[in-house]
């Protein structure tokens, strides 16, 4: 899913996220996907990988299942948060370089057929 401007999930999502701009997990939401957003706020529960280029925020009784790569992280007493973090926009770009550098070598890869 892409979109732009401000997007609310409330029920439940699998996939993939993409924007320049903020989405929000509601209470009571589950988000199974990849998410590479500005900026996330999370009272839900989602299960996946984060890549912020502005903020993750995590509020309770928000729970995520995941790495997060941001420049900025708060977490919100009551709020659970199971994974690693890294911090900085210089990890934010390495980590969008590396995302771009595999979905090239994806698109190149070739698989022979079964005969």
């Amino acid at each position: 899913m892409t979109f732009e401007g401000v997007v609310r999930v409330d029920g439940s999502f699998s996939g993939e996220i993409v924007s320049d701009d903020t989405l929000i997990i509601g209470e009571g939401a589950e988000v199974r996907a990849e998410l590479d957003v500005a900026t996330v706020v999370i009272y839900g529960v989602v299960y996946g990988n984060i890549r912020a280029s502005n903020c993750v925020e995590l509020h309770a009784p928000g729970h995520l299942v995941g790495n997060i790569v941001s420049p900025s992280l708060v977490v919100e007493r009551g709020a659970a948060f199971d994974g690693n973090c890294r911090m900085g926009l210089a990890d934010w770009q390495a980590a969008q370089s590396d995302a771009r550098a595999g979905e090239a070598a994806a698109q190149l890869s070739y698989t022979e057929p079964e005969e």
